[in-house]
Parts: structure tokens; sequence; C-alpha cells
């Protein structure tokens, strides 16, 4: 019982520590991406065969967000016109 309690607690404390490290430098995690750096990764493995599953999911993310937005949201994955 003692071993699952200590087991929890450093669990919670690495997750914590993953936390933080994110809040204070969150480029060493890759969590900065720029709007260019994301739209050459997207074009790049888009409709590309065996990136099948990509294609169909950026497809139905597209129609969700078309349907559901009100012409306040605009949700462009390929700015420069190609998707």
């Amino acid at each position: 019982m003692l071993q699952l309690l200590f087991l929890l607690v450093v669990l919670l404390l690495g997750e914590s520590s993953l936390g933080v490290l994110a809040v204070i430098c969150p480029e060493y995690l890759g969590v900065t991406v720029t709007k260019a750096q994301l739209a050459e990764s997207l074009q790049r493995t888009y409709g590309v065969p065996g990136k099948e599953q990509f294609t169909a999911a950026i497809d139905l993310a597209q129609t969700t967000v078309r349907r559901t937005s009100h012409s306040l949201i605009k949700f462009e994955i390929f700015p420069f016109g190609l998707g």
C-alpha cells in the first residue's frame, strides 16, 4: 500500500514538473510553433500517400469548424491557397 502511495506521489511530482517546464520554457517541448512552421508541416503531410488518416482528419476538422462557425472564426490550414 505504501509503495502505491509513493508511486502516485512520484507521478504527481513528475507531471507537475513537466507542467512548470512547459510554462517556463515551452520551446524545449516544441510548444512554440509558428504559423509558418505549422503551415509548412501540414502542407508536407496533407494528401501524401500513406498519410490518408491525417488527410481525412484535417478534412473533418475543416468541415466541422466551417459548419459551426458563423463567419466569426476564420479557420485556414493552408493560408496560401493550397488546400
